[in-house]
């Protein structure tokens, strides 16, 4: 080959080469389409402002943090190409509801949901590996989680401080892989857990941050006790009941608050360092003598309490439990004063005492033995969860002489199909009362008021009668009922307006109704218009929802109050005149009615939620154009562009509010009038402005003004006569800084701060 033939065939190769690596480039560059940043697979970030969100099929992986803190979007699907959720994708995305994961996703990272407190429910696919540690922490409206059959990878804290767990028999608790407990799903204070005889291992953490648990009691159905269950609970007492065969190393090390704890003899294997060491002192070992657990106590300096085999707890046979039945028929009423503290026994059918007037909080909960309970006249009051969990329960014949109950009496009662008559003197039914029961059918005679969640995942409810006098519905009620899901054009409960289903685009809503139920109207898109009468005080959450023909709502003087999301997403809605008697208007509640244009605020004030005008694109008219301003001119929201050089917010305003300027906001140049007196905390939600000039009259900037900022400069004029502490939200202070004059309080607070001085003249 000659010279010439080299220099050309090395030229050629070396332009392969460059076009090669160029292509590599290319192809590792991160494409946006359809709002959907895309690099190799894997969605980087979601730049849209729609709020039902499908991510497209060319995706294989959703990236860290790809939503994180999106406080748009309602609900998402995931197709089944993607098999990783990224750590913290979807982190507090507070208005996220609906997740649907189709069969695919493996593995969910950490902290993927935490803290999206809207969702509800979770399916996870049969594909499902691995959720990562606190993958749904803080998502405390979740009440309904389905796992496949098959055992899953599961990290610490997946689910901490969720409200509910499984839902059905599992009630406070997150069961998977075959009946290990996963999670307790703490319910504010509850001094004693009593761990079902269904659960066969229990989840590393799966009690930690368990608030003031104080005893815990483990069936025999556990055959081991490994390391780090109870996390950093307050647990003084332990319970093991006959059954369990092994305490791991460390198994209670963490137990600093331990006391006493009962170990069966069935306990063949002991680890090592089981209890705090510093505890050594404090720690009691109830238990048979020369049993393995006895020897371990002596040998290493404990407190030993011998008891006799009659004596130690046993896992009993419930109708839908696990092994070992020797404990007698004999009924156990702990009563004190005329209250009803325990019950203890065994039988199916029960006549509590004449005398008792109360019965006191979970008096019975978990009790899988009881089918009928029969309540004497002189009952007067029952507390908290009485009933909670009793599986079996059938049948109860209520007190006549009932005047109170607390939250939760017959939740998760799975046989409880009927009540046969509701007490006459209470005419509320709390919280929770029948959430996850069995009921077929109710009668709402006498009863005004329905507290939130009381009849939740009641999926077999399907009659109800009565019920004329009802005024109030709180949230969730009928969630899962059947009820709820019959297709009817109108659906009322004594005065309140629970749903349309109708095909009308004019809508006027009959006087009397008090309060429109939250969904009532939602998706409806044949809505054009809903007149609502004076008799309407109450406007629920996500009432109109998405109605995005929705053109005119006609409310008159009584209406109080109008809940989140109420009217989000009515892309239609021109017009809002809110009367006199408004109270309240909570977050969201006309977030992205991107056509309303006119609003009419009454002179009194009115308590804001978050983001209530977040994606509406004019303000008041007149002066205020692209800002809306009420309650003796406070600038309520900012609904201008995202993006802008200059923004002087209008001489009249006397006060900004919260969260006007968010996360999305990046501002060259913000102007604050001096007719704002005082700058408060909670006015700048995580914005970028590079440059806030005060306006000669503000006076005082108060503690955490700026700290949600993340700005270059401020500059301060003399009439600033106070400032107090942490200015800006930044790493270093000294990154900042303060144009001011000379001497002037300012300059003096930068000093003494140690912040950069830009000397300024007015």
């Amino acid at each position: 080959m000659s010279k010439l033939q080299k220099y050309i065939f090395s030229g050629i190769y070396f332009s392969i080469l460059i076009l090669m690596c160029n292509l590599g480039t290319v192809e590792s560059e991160a494409k946006e389409m359809d709002n959907f940043v895309v690099n190799d697979g894997i969605l980087v970030k979601y730049t849209g402002t729609e709020t039902e969100i499908e991510i497209p099929d060319y995706v294989n992986a959703i990236g860290k943090k790809a939503f994180y803190n999106n406080q748009i979007i309602t609900s998402v699907i995931i197709p089944k190409n993607v098999k990783k959720i990224g750590n913290a994708a979807f982190y507090n995305c507070k208005r996220l509801q609906e997740v649907k994961l189709e069969q695919g996703v493996e593995v969910i990272g950490e902290e993927a949901f935490y803290h999206c407190i809207g969702v509800q429910k979770i399916e996870f696919p049969k594909t499902i590996k691995n959720i990562k540690d606190s993958a749904f922490e803080k998502c405390k409206r979740l009440s309904k989680i389905t796992f496949p059959d098959k055992n899953i990878l599961f990290g610490e804290c997946v689910f901490s401080g969720i409200k509910r767990g499984n839902g059905g028999e599992f009630g406070e608790y997150v069961i998977a892989n075959k009946n290990t407990l996963i999670q307790y799903i703490e319910s504010a204070v509850q001094e004693e857990i009593i761990i079902p005889d269904f659960v066969r291992a229990i989840q590393t953490e799966a009690f930690s941050l368990s608030g003031e648990v104080y005893k815990i009691t483990i069936p025999g159905t556990v055959s081991t006790i490994q390391e780090g269950i109870f996390g950093t609970t307050e647990v003084q007492e332990i319970i093991i009941k006959d059954g369990t065969k092994e305490l791991e190393d460390s198994a209670f090390e963490d137990c600093d608050n331990l006391e006493q704890i009962t170990v069966p003899s069935s306990v063949s294997v002991i680890g090592k360092n089981l209890f705090p060491k510093e505890n050594k002192d404090i720690v009691t070992i109830r238990c048979e003598k020369k049993s393995p657990i006895y020897y371990y106590g002596k040998k290493n300096g404990y407190n030993v309490e011998v008891i006799e085999n009659s004596n130690l707890p046993v896992t009993m046979k419930a109708k839908q439990g696990v092994v070992n039945q020797n404990v007698g028929e004999e009924e156990q009423f702990q009563i004190k004063n005329g209250i009803l503290l325990k019950y203890d026994g065994t039988k199916q059918a029960i006549t509590i005492p004449e005398g008792v007037k109360a019965i006191g909080n979970r008096a019975f909960a978990g009790n899988h033995y009881l089918e009928k309970v029969t309540l004497p006249d002189t009952i007067e009051k029952l507390g908290d969860g009485v009933f909670e969990g009793c599986i079996n329960l059938e049948e109860v014949r209520m007190s006549v002489g009932l005047k109170s109950m607390g939250i939760s009496c017959f939740k998760d009662c799975t046989n409880l199909y009927s009540i046969s008559s509701w007490p006459s003197q209470i005419s509320r039914i709390p919280d929770n009362t029948f959430m996850g029961s069995g009921l077929k059918q109710f009668d709402f005679s006498g009863i005004e008021q329905i507290g939130k969640m009381a009849f939740a995942s009641c999926n077999y409810l399907k009659y109800i009668s009565g019920g004329e006098q009802v005024k109030f519905i709180g949230q969730m009620a009928f969630y899962g009922t059947e009820w709820l899901e019959k297709d009817q054009q109108n659906i009322f409960l004594g005065h309140v307006y629970v749903k349309n289903n109708g095909q009308e685009a004019t809508v006027t809503i009959p006087e009397g109704v008090t309060m429109i139920y939250e969904n009532a109207f939602r998706n409806n898109q044949n809505l054009r218009e809903v007149r609502l009468p004076s008799s309407v005080y109450l406007i629920g959450d996500s009432a109109f929802f998405n109605c995005k023909r929705l053109k005119t709502v006609e409310v008159k003087e009584g209406l109080k109050s109008i809940g989140e999301e109420a009217f989000r997403h009515c892309i239609s809605l021109e017009s809002i005149l809110f009367p006199d008697s408004i109270e309240k208007i909570q977050s969201y509640a006309f977030a992205e009615c991107r056509s309303l244009s006119e609003y009419q605020f009454p002179e009194n004030d009115i308590e804001f939620g978050e983001n209530v005008f977040y994606g509406v694109e004019q303000g008041n008219a007149g002066e205020f154009n692209e800002f809306i301003v009420a309650n003796h001119n406070t600038l309520i929201a900012y609904v201008d562009s995202a993006n802008e050089e200059e923004i002087r917010i209008p001489k009249g305003v006397e006060k900004i509010g919260l969260n006007v300027f968010q996360t999305y906001h990046i501002i060259g140049t913000l102007y604050i009038p001096g007719t704002v007196k005082t700058i408060q905390i909670g006015s700048f939600e995580y914005p970028e402005i590079s440059n806030i000039i005060l306006e000669n009259g503000v006076k005082e900037i108060g503690n955490l003004a700026f700290y949600h900022c993340t700005t270059d400069k401020i500059t301060i004029p003399n009439s600033v006569e106070k400032i107090e502490s942490l200015l800006v939200w930044k790493k270093n202070i000294r990154d900042v800084v303060i144009a001011c004059e000379k001497n002037s309080f300012a300059y003096e607070y930068a000093k003494r701060n140690n912040i950069t001085i830009q000397l300024q003249f007015y």
